[in-house]
């Protein structure tokens, strides 16, 4: 379900809040009076019974003159009794026309108010760009480099500050979970990102990773049109038409050291650290990545790992969490004393 204000329902609900506060005063108003007219109107309302007692006792005996004589004083009474409780009382006038007033409101509020209902289950967006129908996943295969321009001109947001032109469309329903990411890239990343590969997509939006699958890779000169389709969290991203990403080949959990800290020892790889006898020692290491700046180092669950040197396989010492790590270690050498 999907609602609709137009301008005019903030100044209606502002005069039913209004009304409301009145009819509240005139209410205490009509309250306080009848306490302060309490006793007139409970003598008042006694001789009434017995005005009405003695009519009924008059009609039994036949005399209705007499019976008439009583009708005007009970006229008399119950004129004054309504003057002070009932229609003829300028309090409760006053709050009947408030009421009156505030139906008419209410009325119209509800002319202001509509409500619109999907024949099928989804998510309500007011977020109309008029690309809808230029950006959908039937269209998939037609893609071009050309259609980013497309985006960057004809972006607009149709329904600025919540209001729309008579004619606009005021909301979309959202009727599938799944939902697709196009990206412009270098041609170079080719062999990389090929249609079925399912690939890491880092978002900087609340900074999710999300899995996809590459469903339409398209070449154009020197750039690749990829487009990524996604089965999850699309309930915060279903306004959003511009994404920031990274794109993660490769993904690897370890100990990160900088590439000056790797050393090479009887051919084997590894970094120097500082024991706790302040001893520089050598230990082994696992290279799971390495560019020029830092190398990704396994992290092992055992304090040995197995090495092969001259052919013949041993067990060396291998860094570990808390390991401290000297950064450059083309500075130190295995046994040095460190203060």
């Amino acid at each position: 379900m999907a609602e609709v204000q137009n301008e005019h329902l903030d100044k209606y609900k502002k005069e039913i809040s209004d009304l409301d506060k009145q009819i509240q005063e005139f209410k205490e108003m009509n309250s306080a009076s009848q306490n302060t007219f309490k006793g007139d109107i409970q003598k008042n309302q006694k001789e009434m019974d017995k005005i009405i007692s003695e009519i009924q006792s008059n009609i039994a005996s036949k005399d209705y003159e007499k019976a008439s004589n009583l009708k005007e004083d009970l006229i008399s009474k119950s004129d004054k009794q309504d003057k002070i409780l009932g229609e003829k009382n300028p309090v409760y006038q006053k709050i009947y026309d408030l009421m009156e007033k505030k139906n008419e409101v209410t009325s119209k509020m509800k002319k202001a108010n509509i409500q619109y209902y999907s024949e099928s289950p989804g998510i309500v967006s007011t977020k109309i760009d008029g690309l809808e129908e230029k950006f959908s996943a039937q269209r998939i295969s037609n893609y071009k480099l050309e259609d980013f321009d497309i985006v960057n001109k004809e972006n607009k947001q149709q329904n600025e500050n919540g209001q729309v032109k008579v004619g606009t469309p005021l909301f979309k329903i959202i009727d599938t979970y799944n939902w697709y990411i196009m990206s412009k890239t270098s041609i170079e990343h080719e062999k990389e990102l090929k249609e079925g590969n399912v690939v890491l997509v880092k978002l900087n939006k609340d900074n999710i990773e999300l899995k996809g699958k590459i469903e339409k890779v398209k070449k154009q000169g020197n750039e690749m049109i990829v487009i990524i389709k996604f089965k999850d969290y699309l309930h915060k991203l279903y306004n959003d038409r511009y994404m920031n990403l990274k794109l993660i080949k490769n993904k690897y959990e370890g100990l990160k050291v900088p590439k000056e800290a790797i050393v090479e020892e009887d051919g084997i790889k590894g970094v120097y650290i500082k024991d706790i006898s302040g001893i520089v020692r050598f230990r082994a290491v696992n290279i799971l990545y390495q560019n020029d700046k830092y190398a990704m180092i396994k992290e092992e669950d055992r304090k040995n790992i197995e090495v092969t040197i001259n052919g013949k396989k041993e067990l060396r010492r291998s860094l570990q969490s808390f390991d401290e790590v000297f950064i450059n270690g083309s500075k130190v050498k295995e046994g040095q004393i460190i203060n």
